[in-house]
Parts: C-alpha cells; sequence; structure tokens
C-alpha cells in the first residue's frame, strides 16, 4: 500500500498501545527491529526506512500509470475511519 492513502496504510497503524504504554500487535504483528512504524505500507527501499519512493515518483508523474491496485486483506469494519476511505482515486 501506498503511505498514508487508504484505511491501514498509515505510521504505525496496525498496531496498538498496552495499559502500560508498550507496542503490541493489533492487526499486524509487531517486531522491533522489522520497521513497525511503517507495516501497513511500502516503507523500506534497500536499507533506506520510510523511502516513499513510489509515493514520491507518482507524485511527480501523475500520468505515469493508469491505475493502481493495493488491499489490505484483513481491512474489517473496526478499523474504517472518515479520515481515510476503503477506496481512494487519483486522477491526472
Amino acid at each position: 500500500m501506498l503511505k498514508d492513502t487508504t484505511v491501514a496504510s498509515g505510521a504505525w497503524e496496525g498496531h496498538k498501545k498496552d495499559d502500560e504504554g508498550n507496542w503490541e500487535s493489533y492487526y499486524h504483528g509487531y517486531f522491533p527491529d522489522g520497521g513497525p512504524e511503517g507495516s501497513s505500507y511500502l516503507y523500506f527501499l534497500d536499507d533506506k526506512p520510510d523511502a516513499q519512493a513510489f509515493e514520491g515518483y507518482l507524485s511527480e508523474n501523475v500520468s505515469a500509470i493508469d491505475m493502481w491496485l493495493g488491499g489490505h486483506t484483513h481491512t474489517s469494519r473496526m478499523i474504517i475511519t472518515a479520515e481515510k476511505p476503503i477506496l481512494k482515486l487519483n486522477g491526472g
């Protein structure tokens, strides 16, 4: 998924904090050494975290592709928010 486009595609989405304030799994597994901040979107490019290479390229080259499909197979009504839709349409 591209960062901050649809439900469950933002930083730290997929994790929650326990009663002591520690991160734990929610609908994505929590692995401290595995880049948990970006477990909901395309996070790494080689060793660079939060690279946003696709987002940057597509912003600068709006007509580069006709359609981008992405989806979370485990999205459910419990994570739908008003801020991010299940489907996002962008056109150039």
